[in-house]
């Protein structure tokens, strides 16, 4: 989805940039393109000779519903279990843990 939220790209092209940075084949990607239009992630516009393939959701959107699976998955949807962890295991620099102060009073105070 990288790829494809930077620019537009046919097929070929993926195929050339994932060679490049994953080993990936050109059959890899055909069913990638299609497990992601199943899911409505992706679509295409038919030109002449190509398919041209572009996203069909943020890179938002997926950060947003893929943090909440894992949320959900990993700590039962409990994100003070996930906080405490971190903590715990110093996976948290003081300026993370400001930020994250900074952004719990500012909800607060909405």
């Amino acid at each position: 989805m990288t790829a494809l939220w930077e620019k537009n790209m046919t097929i070929t092209q993926l195929t050339h940039h994932f060679k490049e940075t994953h080993g990936w084949s050109k059959n890899v990607i055909i069913n990638f393109l299609k497990k992601m239009r199943a899911k409505k992630a992706v679509d295409f516009i038919q030109e002449p000779k190509v398919k041209v393939f572009y996203p069909l959701i943020s890179r938002k959107e997926i950060s947003v519903n893929e943090s909440l699976l894992f949320l959900n998955k990993v700590y039962e949807g409990r994100i003070t279990l996930m906080v405490d962890l971190l903590i715990k295991n110093n996976m948290i620099s003081d300026e993370e843990f400001s930020k994250i102060k900074a952004a719990l009073n500012k909800h607060t105070e909405e």
